[in-house]
């Protein structure tokens, strides 16, 4: 494991030395009022604060490679000079590969340091190479990296880029690379202070970890990365602690597509102390778990729960789930018009044995009837009741074939179809109010 700082060069302010060379102003880089670093460039203090490693420098033709030759080997030479013209004449159409003595200046700085040099992100297509080159960081590193990233210097744009690219590889590297730090040194308050304060802005790493998380349960249901965040939040409340628990149980019994236990957690949901949760808590898991109960708010009957519920997975992409849920929801609305209890088995397998036919009709023949009425269809009450039974029994094969595979009839494709319009056919009489 190595600590890696990935840094932005850019082309700062110049002025002549006595021999007429090209130099860089300093600044007094400061990170408390016992560590000030005068050096050119901010990467060269935080290599000395955070005893980095191994350096990645990414930058443009343009950016001041010399003066970093110059740092790192103490030499004012051929190679100076020549990175000293090269740079001074570079402009936003000079390649992005043609930066002379590259070896030579990455052998300065040392211990298999790197340069990446990018296009200045005026086009569409140039941001596109630059966020390709920068991710392409991850083949510089090892398992367990610890990386330090610096946004000082360069175009705002490209920092913005640096920063997007580098949570990108932290969330979906194979590498377990972990982001410890961003430092920006503020070069803007340096006329007012007389130097230049470093100052961390590991903020911006626990807000993206949060949307991350929070974008994970909407899109899953996998509340799994809040809980984490929540737990290794020192500030975290027994608000806090109350919500995580209520979160990892959502997940577990949405996973596992327990209907009833998703029902009894809805109920816990609204007894989360939102108030009491700390700052990042609150900011992020109140809008998402309020979401997910107003989802739930328009049931009133469990038919309709379960409707919503395999909407809900629907949405998820849980399919297997999806019509596990319609299937049940199905024989809880023949229940229910039955005046039966709902989550009584043998209640449910008489409803269940009225749509398939195999029981008394009257109650259902009723039904259809009234619900002909209202919603004026052209179709009679039968063949309404008929495509009611159909869809039940297709969304059983379903269910059955996912669990079972016996028959092989059915494609994938074909399957999530038949769930999506099995939805179409059953939400308008689940939510008939006659």
């Amino acid at each position: 494991m190595s600590k890696i700082l990935v840094s932005f060069l850019g082309t700062s302010q110049q002025e002549k030395t006595a021999d007429d060379y090209r130099r860089y102003r300093t600044a007094n880089y400061t990170f408390s009022p016992k560590e000030m670093y005068e050096l050119p460039f901010v990467a060269l203090a935080l290599k000395q604060h955070f005893k980095i490693d191994k350096m990645i420098l990414v930058g443009t033709p343009k950016s001041m490679w010399e003066e970093v030759y110059y740092s790192f080997s103490g030499k004012i030479d051929d190679v100076y000079s020549d990175l000293a013209e090269f740079c001074e004449k570079a402009d936003y159409k000079t390649p992005a590969n043609k930066l002379p003595h590259h070896e030579i200046v990455e052998n300065a700085i040392g211990n298999e340091s790197k340069i990446i040099l990018v296009n200045y992100g005026l086009t569409p297509l140039e941001i596109e190479s630059n966020s390709q080159k920068i991710v392409s960081i991850e083949q510089y590193l090892q398992n367990g990296d610890e990386l330090y990233v610096d946004i000082t210097h360069s175009f705002r744009s490209l920092p913005l880029l640096l920063m997007n690219s580098l949570i990108f590889l932290k969330n979906a590297s194979s590498k377990n690379i972990s982001i410890k730090s961003v430092s920006y040194g503020m070069l803007d308050v340096t006329r007012e202070l007389k130097y230049t304060p470093v100052v961390e802005l590991n903020s911006i790493l626990k807000m993206t970890d949060w949307i991350s998380g929070a974008s994970e349960f909407l899109n899953s249901g996998n509340a799994y990365k809040i809980v984490d965040l929540i737990q290794l939040n020192k500030q975290k409340t027994v608000a806090d602690v109350y919500a995580a628990n209520v979160l990892k149980k959502f997940s577990d019994t949405l996973n596992m597509n327990y209907i009833a236990g998703i029902d009894n957690l809805l109920s816990d949901f609204k007894r989360i102390d939102f108030e009491g949760m700390s700052s990042y808590g609150r900011l992020l898991a109140e809008p998402t778990i309020k979401q997910i109960m107003n989802k739930f708010a328009k049931a009133k009957t469990f038919s309709q729960f379960q409707f919503i519920l395999a909407e809900y997975q629907l949405e998820l992409k849980h399919y297997a789930a999806a019509a596990l849920c319609l299937t049940e929801a199905a024989i809880s609305v023949s229940t229910e018009k039955h005046g039966n209890d709902v989550k009584d088995h043998f209640m449910r397998e008489a409803a269940k044995r009225a749509i398939k036919g195999d029981a008394n009709q009257g109650i259902l023949d009723k039904f259809f009837y009234e619900y002909a009425q209202k919603i004026a269809s052209e179709e009679s009450a039968t063949d309404l009741k008929m495509k009611f039974r159909k869809t039940f029994k297709m969304l059983n094969e379903v269910r059955k074939e996912v669990a079972h595979s016996i028959s092989n009839e059915f494609n994938l494709d074909s399957m999530i179809g038949q769930v999506k319009g099995s939805m179409a056919v059953l939400r308008p009489i689940i939510f008939f109010e006659g």
